[in-house]
């Protein structure tokens, strides 16, 4: 696998690409979503198909933490399941690759709406699901000598962007990221998290069941992250 250490060797001067100066934010109006419109599809949706537990990198599961996913692969057995699964960097990655360019499929759970969203961002829609951790659990690597703090890393923006929708009313979101925790909420915004940065999930605070919807990009990357989302260029 990879030490959550060196996060840095991701980004300037290791590899052509800066690190963003957002560790979250949230996009401009430009992505702004409907939510009465995807509340609708995404109650249809729970009503007619299961969520599957996440796999960890040894096979296990993770607590508490489920997805359904709307895009597959071509050749999926599970369309629905796939991609429950860590996709965190392993030790040989490359920074030319992009991650998951091949979750190119709608799934049978795939509903109108999500056009709308997706045809929001000049880069390509990945990996498109609905994420639910549930109540009094937190997502992250178990802690160590080499990780105390049980964060993990992804990937940095470079091959791909990490993008949420809060869906769940009246509780506090967070994402710790590099050991401070920030703050969301649902509004109708699309939130970036730099998942190349250390950081985890939190629902430990909260007595329900946390939706996201989870949206992942394939970036352009003809600027700066930083200058895409704040210039509504994703």
């Amino acid at each position: 696998m990879y030490s959550v250490k060196e996060w840095k060797k991701f980004y300037h001067p290791y590899t052509e690409y800066h690190s963003s100066k957002f560790d979250m934010r949230e996009l401009p109006e430009h992505y702004d979503v409907d939510l009465e419109k995807l509340d609708k599809g995404i109650q249809n949706t729970l009503n007619n198909f299961e969520m599957y537990q996440y796999q960890t990198p040894n096979g296990d599961f993770w607590p508490g933490y489920f997805g359904l996913n709307f895009k597959s692969t071509p050749d999926a057995k599970n369309p629905l399941q796939d991609g429950n699964f860590s996709n965190s960097l392993a030790s040989d990655w490359s920074k030319d690759d992009y991650i998951d360019p091949n979750f190119t499929e709608k799934t049978d759970a795939w509903f109108s709406y999500l056009d709308t969203i997706v045809n929001k961002f000049r880069g390509t829609v990945t990996q498109l699901k609905l994420i639910k951790l549930e109540a009094g659990c937190n997502i992250g690597i178990y802690p160590s000598d080499d990780n105390p703090y049980a964060h993990h890393i992804d990937y940095p923006w470079y091959q791909g962007v990490r993008l949420h929708i809060c869906l769940t009313p009246d509780i506090e979101y967070v994402w710790n990221i590099l050991g401070t925790d920030h703050y969301a909420e649902r509004n109708g915004k699309i939130y970036f998290l730099d998942a190349g940065k250390p950081h985890d999930a939190k629902n430990k605070q909260n007595n329900v069941d946390r939706y996201v919807l989870n949206i992942n990009l394939i970036p352009m990357r003809d600027n700066s992250i930083d200058y895409q989302i704040e210039n509504s260029l994703l």
